[in-house]
């Protein structure tokens, strides 16, 4: 599943390093024949090195994989990871570094709660972002610089009540959840789906 994961992420990210880097390699944001993605992140590390779950991992996996290969239109590309622990006024002031760097794009956060503190940054720097992070669909409602590239928590929610009653044959389900807007969503939309079931 780690290979899995990482497979996963690094796609999502060599789209993204690759669109994004072509199209801004040069201006403003780039220096001395470096492109700079940020991944902001709950927790990108684990004992001094890359979480194997994480986007960071993903995202320096791809990172590698391009520079080995040439890197982007000569640039080569540095991934910086910032940890938030989902914790919106952390994100709030790691997005005020990021836009204080030379950084091109941000991959992140892991919560509606951390994008929606960040990305009024994000946008006023002109920075795009993306999210591969399952939130709710609301998230991005108003956002015109940040892409989400996964589920929304509502798809999650709706598949898992399928699967639980279609798949497992449960005609009992105990919904269990925080209060992060992601969670609250999830498990609304999973309750509502199994009932309909």
């Amino acid at each position: 599943m780690k290979n899995a994961t990482k497979v996963v992420h690094a796609f999502f990210v060599f789209l993204l390093i690759t669109g994004i880097a072509s199209g801004c390699a040069g201006g403003d944001r780039s220096s001395k024949g470096t492109v700079i993605v940020v991944v902001a992140e709950s927790s990108p590390f684990a004992e001094n090195e890359a979480n194997p779950h994480s986007l960071y991992a993903g995202a320096k996996l791809a990172a590698d994989q391009i520079n080995e290969l040439g890197g982007v239109n000569g640039y080569t590309v540095e991934v910086v990871a910032y940890e938030d622990q989902n914790d919106a006024e952390l994100a709030k002031q790691n997005a005020q570094t990021i836009t204080q760097s030379d950084a091109i794009a941000v991959i992140g956060h892991s919560s509606s709660e951390t994008i929606r503190a960040a990305a009024p940054l994000y946008e006023e720097a002109g920075i795009t972002a993306i999210s591969a992070a399952p939130v709710t669909k609301e998230t991005f409602n108003d956002l015109t610089n940040y892409f989400n590239v996964t589920y929304t928590s509502e798809q999650q929610g709706a598949y898992l009540a399928n699967y639980t009653f279609r798949e497992q044959q449960q005609n009992n389900a105990m919904i269990v959840h925080t209060d992060e807007a992601s969670s609250v969503a999830l498990a609304k939309k999973f309750e509502n789906t199994f009932r309909g079931l």
